[in-house]
């Protein structure tokens, strides 16, 4: 399956979740076991900047497109990524902007976003970086 066309398929596969709890004290304790959302000290919360994908820097080729940039704004509330896409053919010259973004979970270092009930990512985070696995095993690095 096309890098791109699964991007496009998370954006346009339901409305944007918001986070809050879900049984847990977040904003006391964010990264307890089952904590979505969280309190203005969860460690995930902050703006990330895209610099790999598959290992690669950006802008990452693959065989019908190249990741161009990407950001990652996760808040106590959800998460949004923007990510700018060049198509081979077809698409915008500059560039095609794709949009995603729910809510969060985490658990120790472990982070899950969601899309709607669906889970759009899984990963890892530390105090300044990210790595998110897509539905179709694509690896995004992500930094502070």
């Amino acid at each position: 399956m096309r890098f791109t066309l699964a991007l496009t398929s998370l954006a346009l596969a339901g409305l944007a979740a918001c986070g809050g709890s879900s049984g847990s004290d977040c904003a006391t304790n964010p990264t307890a076991g089952g904590c979505t959302g969280g309190g203005p000290s969860a460690p995930i919360v902050g703006n990330y900047t895209l610099k790999t994908a598959d290992a690669k820097a950006l802008p990452a080729a693959f065989t019908d497109s190249s990741l161009v940039s990407g950001t990652l704004v996760v808040t106590d509330s959800g998460w949004t990524q923007t990510t700018i896409v060049l198509y081979k053919t077809g698409g915008n010259p500059n560039g095609d902007t794709l949009s995603l973004s729910g809510a969060w979970e985490v658990t120790g270092s472990n982070v899950t976003l969601l899309e709607g009930a669906s889970t759009a990512y899984t990963g890892t985070f530390t105090s300044s970086s990210m790595t998110l696995t897509t539905k179709t095993a694509t690896v995004l690095g992500y930094t502070k």
